[in-house]
């Protein structure tokens, strides 16, 4: 039987990068840029929740929220800054599936994407969540699939417009592109017009804005955990710096308080890896990303 505490702290010590056990193994590694301006900190290095797909910070209760994966029937946890659980619960789905892959904060609701396209938004009350909204953000796929067509994998949102016009992203694991989101009344729509290209197809995990207002964007286990910061542009995303983050099949990439980035690994059931690094305003500079342009 694995010892997943043991493989959470070697993975963390070496920098080495296991994956999900049903996957085939990555291609051989490249050169590990050097990460030492992001600083690991003290963090349960094990999730109680299965399958981490999606989080987003709550700022009023100072916690984050954790999704799990499909199968899951919209399992959620919270978690404080150490990451000890503070409540646990089932996000309600309507009639959408409950591929839950994408969170993210936008005033006071939370917005899920499944990798289906469906746009799901809930508020938060002492008795856990109201789902309040929700459809189609792509309609291509019906939704209760998984996996399908574009293959979202993450959502992140801004408070106010990018320089692009973009309202925030849609990360597509399919294509490996942040397609751009705007504001449609209440919620939101696609400008497919605007897709940026920022990993390898089948490698992008999951994207997250930091107050900066740069977007940061994880790769999975085929990715080999990259991460790596942008600049937002008239034109669009300018890479600003990479690194290799995150332990296990890293599947959710998100932020809270004081710059710290939290990476969760989706290694087929719980408890999932987790990790939490302290890191500058800017990744080290390492040239174009692996699989991007």
């Amino acid at each position: 039987m694995i010892d997943r505490r043991a493989l959470a702290l070697v993975a963390l010590a070496a920098g080495c990068h296991d994956r999900r056990p049903s996957r085939a193994s990555p291609p051989p590694p490249p050169p590990v840029v050097d990460a030492a301006e992001c600083v690991a900190i003290p963090y349960q290095h094990e999730l109680d929740v299965a399958e981490a797909s999606g989080a987003a910070w709550l700022a009023g209760p100072g916690r984050l929220l954790v999704a799990s994966d499909s199968g899951h029937d919209g399992a959620y946890v919270e978690v404080d800054a150490a990451g000890v659980v503070q409540a646990r619960g089932r996000l309600p789905l309507g009639t959408s599936g409950d591929d839950v892959e994408g969170l993210a904060l936008d005033g006071d609701r939370v917005w899920g994407l499944t990798s289906s396209g469906q746009l799901l938004a809930w508020q938060r009350g002492d008795q856990g969540y109201t789902l309040v909204d929700g459809g189609a953000l792509d309609a291509i796929c019906g939704p209760t699939t998984v996996n399908c067509g574009a293959n979202y994998e993450g959502l992140c949102l801004a408070p106010t417009p990018l320089a692009d016009g973009c309202d925030g992203y849609a990360a597509s694991k399919a294509n490996g592109t942040l397609v751009c989101l705007r504001r449609d009344g209440r919620g939101w729509a696609l400008a497919g017009d605007r897709a940026y290209p920022v990993s390898d197809q089948g490698k992008l995990a999951d994207c997250a804005i930091a107050a900066d207002g740069t977007v940061w964007t994880g790769d999975n286990g085929f990715g080999l955990g990259a991460v790596r910061q942008w600049a937002i542009g008239a034109d669009g995303p300018t890479l600003v710096g990479q690194a290799r983050l995150g332990m296990g099949f890293p599947e959710v990439l998100a932020f809270g308080p004081d710059h710290t980035l939290y990476r969760f690994s989706d290694l087929g059931g719980a408890p999932s890896l987790a990790v939490a690094f302290r890191c500058p305003a800017r990744l080290p500079k390492a040239g174009p990303a692996d699989g991007a342009e």
